[in-house]
Protein backbone atom coordinates (compact mmCIF):
# COMPACT_ATOMS: atom_id res chain seq x y z
CA UNK A 1 0.00 0.00 0.00
CA UNK A 2 1.35 3.49 -1.24
CA UNK A 3 1.93 5.62 2.16
CA UNK A 4 -0.81 8.31 0.86
CA UNK A 5 -3.43 5.46 0.74
CA UNK A 6 -2.17 4.16 4.06
CA UNK A 7 -2.91 7.50 5.61
CA UNK A 8 -6.19 8.26 3.82
CA UNK A 9 -7.35 4.79 5.41
CA UNK A 10 -5.91 6.23 9.10
CA UNK A 11 -7.59 9.72 8.32
CA UNK A 12 -11.18 7.27 7.63
CA UNK A 13 -10.35 5.28 11.10
CA UNK A 14 -10.19 9.07 12.84
CA UNK A 15 -13.22 10.77 11.10
CA UNK A 16 -14.83 7.47 12.64
CA UNK A 17 -13.80 7.95 16.43
CA UNK A 18 -14.56 11.42 16.45
CA UNK A 19 -18.43 10.68 15.02
CA UNK A 20 -18.76 7.93 17.71
CA UNK A 21 -17.00 10.56 20.51
CA UNK A 22 -19.84 13.04 19.03
CA UNK A 23 -22.48 10.41 19.23
CA UNK A 24 -21.94 9.46 22.58
CA UNK A 25 -21.19 12.72 23.87
CA UNK A 26 -24.52 14.75 25.23
CA UNK A 27 -25.81 18.08 23.51
CA UNK A 28 -23.94 21.19 24.53
CA UNK A 29 -20.82 19.14 26.72
CA UNK A 30 -17.72 19.94 24.53
CA UNK A 31 -16.14 16.79 22.60
CA UNK A 32 -13.41 15.24 24.66
CA UNK A 33 -10.61 12.75 23.19
CA UNK A 34 -8.14 11.01 25.34
CA UNK A 35 -5.59 9.85 23.40
CA UNK A 36 -3.74 6.86 25.23
CA UNK A 37 -0.06 6.24 24.35
CA UNK A 38 -0.48 2.55 25.25
CA UNK A 39 -0.37 0.37 22.27
CA UNK A 40 -3.96 -1.05 21.42
CA UNK A 41 -4.51 -4.02 18.89
CA UNK A 42 -6.57 -2.28 15.77
CA UNK A 43 -5.93 1.01 16.48
CA UNK A 44 -2.71 3.35 14.60
CA UNK A 45 -0.44 4.71 16.75
CA UNK A 46 -1.03 7.34 18.64
CA UNK A 47 1.10 9.83 16.48
CA UNK A 48 -0.27 8.65 13.44
CA UNK A 49 -3.81 9.68 15.44
CA UNK A 50 -2.57 13.07 16.47
CA UNK A 51 -1.72 13.96 12.72
CA UNK A 52 -5.03 12.55 11.08
CA UNK A 53 -7.12 14.44 13.93
CA UNK A 54 -4.59 17.53 12.67
CA UNK A 55 -5.53 16.67 9.09
CA UNK A 56 -9.24 16.73 9.47
CA UNK A 57 -8.86 20.18 11.27
CA UNK A 58 -6.82 21.28 8.25
CA UNK A 59 -9.78 20.42 6.36
CA UNK A 60 -11.90 22.50 8.25
CA UNK A 61 -13.87 20.10 9.75
CA UNK A 62 -13.52 20.18 13.64
CA UNK A 63 -11.55 22.98 15.65
CA UNK A 64 -9.08 21.98 18.54
CA UNK A 65 -10.12 24.21 21.50
CA UNK A 66 -7.27 23.10 24.03
CA UNK A 67 -4.64 19.87 24.40
CA UNK A 68 -3.45 18.63 27.80
CA UNK A 69 -0.65 15.82 27.45
CA UNK A 70 -0.31 13.63 30.64
CA UNK A 71 2.60 11.37 31.48
CA UNK A 72 2.07 7.95 31.85
CA UNK A 73 4.08 4.30 31.73
CA UNK A 74 4.47 4.11 27.72
CA UNK A 75 4.83 7.84 27.29
CA UNK A 76 2.59 11.18 26.81
CA UNK A 77 -1.73 10.76 26.55
CA UNK A 78 -3.01 13.56 24.99
CA UNK A 79 -6.01 14.83 25.56
CA UNK A 80 -8.13 16.86 22.73
CA UNK A 81 -10.97 19.22 23.06
CA UNK A 82 -12.83 19.67 19.96
CA UNK A 83 -16.05 20.71 18.48
CA UNK A 84 -17.68 20.22 15.33
CA UNK A 85 -17.77 22.30 12.02
CA UNK A 86 -21.10 21.93 10.71
CA UNK A 87 -21.92 21.30 7.76
CA UNK A 88 -17.85 20.55 6.55
CA UNK A 89 -17.69 17.53 9.31
CA UNK A 90 -20.88 15.90 7.79
CA UNK A 91 -19.85 16.65 4.07
CA UNK A 92 -16.21 15.10 4.54
CA UNK A 93 -17.62 12.19 6.71
CA UNK A 94 -19.72 11.50 3.83
CA UNK A 95 -17.06 11.78 1.23
CA UNK A 96 -15.03 8.93 2.80
CA UNK A 97 -17.43 6.38 3.76
CA UNK A 98 -18.58 6.86 0.24
CA UNK A 99 -15.04 5.95 -1.16
CA UNK A 100 -14.86 2.90 1.68
CA UNK A 101 -18.23 2.07 0.41
CA UNK A 102 -17.09 1.17 -3.17
CA UNK A 103 -13.85 -0.62 -1.61
CA UNK A 104 -16.34 -2.65 0.46
CA UNK A 105 -18.95 -2.77 -2.45
CA UNK A 106 -15.74 -4.66 -4.83
CA UNK A 107 -14.63 -6.79 -2.02
CA UNK A 108 -17.94 -8.18 -1.07
CA UNK A 109 -18.98 -8.79 -5.08
CA UNK A 110 -15.08 -10.87 -5.05
CA UNK A 111 -16.56 -13.19 -2.07
CA UNK A 112 -20.06 -13.62 -3.32
CA UNK A 113 -18.06 -15.65 -6.30
CA UNK A 114 -17.97 -18.23 -4.12
CA UNK A 115 -20.80 -17.87 -2.06
CA UNK A 116 -23.05 -19.79 -3.75
CA UNK A 117 -22.31 -23.15 -2.29
CA UNK A 118 -25.07 -25.58 -1.83
CA UNK A 119 -23.15 -28.29 -0.36
CA UNK A 120 -23.13 -28.42 3.64
CA UNK A 121 -20.08 -26.65 4.80
CA UNK A 122 -19.05 -29.60 7.20
CA UNK A 123 -18.61 -32.16 3.92
CA UNK A 124 -16.51 -29.82 1.28
CA UNK A 125 -13.93 -28.82 3.43
CA UNK A 126 -11.51 -29.95 0.61
CA UNK A 127 -13.54 -27.77 -1.85
CA UNK A 128 -13.81 -24.91 0.19
CA UNK A 129 -9.64 -24.50 0.72
CA UNK A 130 -9.51 -24.47 -2.87
CA UNK A 131 -11.55 -21.95 -3.44
CA UNK A 132 -10.41 -19.70 -0.65
CA UNK A 133 -6.96 -19.99 -2.53
CA UNK A 134 -8.39 -18.68 -5.49
CA UNK A 135 -10.57 -16.49 -3.97
CA UNK A 136 -7.33 -14.51 -2.23
CA UNK A 137 -6.13 -14.31 -5.21
CA UNK A 138 -8.70 -12.39 -7.18
CA UNK A 139 -9.05 -10.44 -3.73
CA UNK A 140 -5.72 -8.95 -4.20
CA UNK A 141 -6.41 -7.94 -7.81
CA UNK A 142 -9.33 -6.36 -6.56
CA UNK A 143 -8.15 -4.43 -3.44
CA UNK A 144 -4.09 -4.85 -3.62
CA UNK A 145 -4.04 -3.83 0.19
CA UNK A 146 -4.52 -5.14 3.58
CA UNK A 147 -6.80 -4.06 6.15
CA UNK A 148 -6.34 -0.52 7.80
CA UNK A 149 -7.73 -0.25 11.69
CA UNK A 150 -10.42 -2.94 10.94
CA UNK A 151 -11.94 -0.38 8.25
CA UNK A 152 -11.84 -3.04 5.38
CA UNK A 153 -11.98 -6.61 4.60
CA UNK A 154 -8.74 -8.15 4.50
CA UNK A 155 -7.06 -9.64 1.79
CA UNK A 156 -5.88 -12.35 3.83
CA UNK A 157 -8.76 -15.11 4.01
CA UNK A 158 -7.53 -18.01 5.76
CA UNK A 159 -9.58 -21.33 7.54
CA UNK A 160 -7.90 -21.54 10.93
CA UNK A 161 -8.56 -22.25 14.37
CA UNK A 162 -10.85 -19.65 15.52
CA UNK A 163 -10.45 -18.08 19.21
CA UNK A 164 -13.72 -20.07 20.68
CA UNK A 165 -14.55 -16.87 22.86
CA UNK A 166 -14.63 -14.16 19.87
CA UNK A 167 -17.21 -14.30 17.43
CA UNK A 168 -15.94 -15.51 13.58
CA UNK A 169 -17.50 -14.82 10.45
CA UNK A 170 -16.39 -17.22 7.31
CA UNK A 171 -18.31 -14.47 4.93
CA UNK A 172 -17.62 -16.76 2.11
CA UNK A 173 -20.06 -19.55 3.07
CA UNK A 174 -21.90 -17.75 5.77
CA UNK A 175 -20.24 -19.74 8.89
CA UNK A 176 -20.92 -17.91 11.97
CA UNK A 177 -18.89 -19.13 15.15
CA UNK A 178 -19.40 -18.59 19.02
CA UNK A 179 -18.45 -20.26 21.73
CA UNK A 180 -18.13 -23.59 20.64
CA UNK A 181 -21.73 -23.37 19.04
CA UNK A 182 -22.12 -22.63 14.67
CA UNK A 183 -24.54 -21.30 12.65
CA UNK A 184 -25.12 -20.15 9.21
CA UNK A 185 -26.12 -16.52 7.61
CA UNK A 186 -27.45 -17.02 4.16
CA UNK A 187 -26.35 -14.65 1.44
CA UNK A 188 -28.98 -12.29 0.22
CA UNK A 189 -30.48 -12.07 4.25
CA UNK A 190 -30.38 -9.26 6.30
CA UNK A 191 -28.46 -10.97 9.08
CA UNK A 192 -25.82 -11.83 6.07
CA UNK A 193 -25.44 -8.26 5.41
CA UNK A 194 -25.17 -6.81 8.91
CA UNK A 195 -22.58 -9.46 9.57
CA UNK A 196 -20.81 -8.24 6.90
CA UNK A 197 -20.91 -4.76 7.18
CA UNK A 198 -20.15 -4.75 11.40
CA UNK A 199 -17.17 -7.75 10.33
CA UNK A 200 -15.33 -5.50 8.39
CA UNK A 201 -15.61 -2.28 10.65
CA UNK A 202 -15.04 -3.70 13.91
CA UNK A 203 -14.83 -1.40 16.89
CA UNK A 204 -16.43 1.20 14.66
CA UNK A 205 -20.28 2.30 15.58
CA UNK A 206 -23.09 2.26 12.90
CA UNK A 207 -26.93 3.96 13.37
CA UNK A 208 -30.34 2.71 11.18
CA UNK A 209 -29.07 5.13 8.46
CA UNK A 210 -25.74 4.17 8.05
CA UNK A 211 -27.00 0.62 8.41
CA UNK A 212 -29.48 1.57 5.45
CA UNK A 213 -27.07 2.62 3.50
CA UNK A 214 -24.08 0.21 3.62
CA UNK A 215 -26.52 -3.39 3.79
CA UNK A 216 -30.10 -3.03 2.19
CA UNK A 217 -28.68 -3.57 -1.12
CA UNK A 218 -26.91 -6.70 -0.35
CA UNK A 219 -30.60 -7.82 1.01
CA UNK A 220 -32.53 -9.40 -1.68
CA UNK A 221 -35.92 -8.99 -0.54
CA UNK A 222 -37.47 -5.24 -0.81
CA UNK A 223 -39.84 -6.03 2.19
CA UNK A 224 -36.91 -7.96 4.53
CA UNK A 225 -34.44 -4.38 4.28
CA UNK A 226 -33.88 -2.38 6.84
CA UNK A 227 -36.31 0.20 7.63
CA UNK A 228 -36.17 1.15 11.74
CA UNK A 229 -34.32 0.34 14.54
CA UNK A 230 -36.02 -2.57 15.53
CA UNK A 231 -34.87 -4.23 12.37
CA UNK A 232 -31.34 -3.82 13.63
CA UNK A 233 -32.13 -5.36 17.27
CA UNK A 234 -34.81 -7.89 15.40
CA UNK A 235 -31.83 -9.35 12.84
CA UNK A 236 -29.18 -9.33 16.08
CA UNK A 237 -31.86 -11.66 18.13
CA UNK A 238 -31.98 -13.86 15.20
CA UNK A 239 -27.81 -14.36 14.80
CA UNK A 240 -27.98 -14.72 18.67
CA UNK A 241 -30.96 -17.73 18.59
CA UNK A 242 -28.26 -19.35 15.60
CA UNK A 243 -25.69 -19.54 18.24
CA UNK A 244 -28.05 -20.45 20.95
CA UNK A 245 -27.16 -17.79 23.56
CA UNK A 246 -29.61 -17.23 26.35
CA UNK A 247 -31.02 -14.26 27.31
CA UNK A 248 -28.83 -11.72 28.72
CA UNK A 249 -26.05 -13.54 28.19
CA UNK A 250 -22.88 -11.50 26.59
CA UNK A 251 -22.58 -10.97 22.82
CA UNK A 252 -19.51 -9.44 20.88
CA UNK A 253 -22.48 -7.75 18.64
CA UNK A 254 -24.06 -4.39 21.17
CA UNK A 255 -26.23 -1.25 21.10
CA UNK A 256 -25.72 1.80 22.44
CA UNK A 257 -27.40 5.06 22.89
CA UNK A 258 -31.28 5.60 23.35
CA UNK A 259 -34.16 4.83 20.92
CA UNK A 260 -33.62 7.14 18.06
CA UNK A 261 -30.19 7.62 18.71
CA UNK A 262 -29.00 3.89 18.27
CA UNK A 263 -25.95 3.15 17.23
CA UNK A 264 -24.21 -0.49 16.56
CA UNK A 265 -20.97 -2.13 16.66
CA UNK A 266 -18.71 -5.09 16.72
CA UNK A 267 -16.68 -4.85 19.57
CA UNK A 268 -13.06 -6.98 19.32
CA UNK A 269 -9.85 -6.19 21.93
Amino acid sequence: MKPQEKFHQEVWWTLQKVRLISISTRKGEPLEWVMQAKPIKGMPPIGVRQKALLKIEKFGAIKVISKEVIDNTYGKDFIYTFELIQPKFDELYNEYEEEQKKEFDNQVRALKLFSDMTTPPETQRAEQTQLLKEQNVILKKLAGKESIGNNVISEKVSVVKQDRNKLAFYQETGDIEYKNEVGVVKSGNKDYSLLSLLHSSKNTAFNIEDIKKHCNHLVNKSDHKFKKEKDVDDTIRQIRSKLKLTKGAYFPIVKRGATGKKVWLWIEK
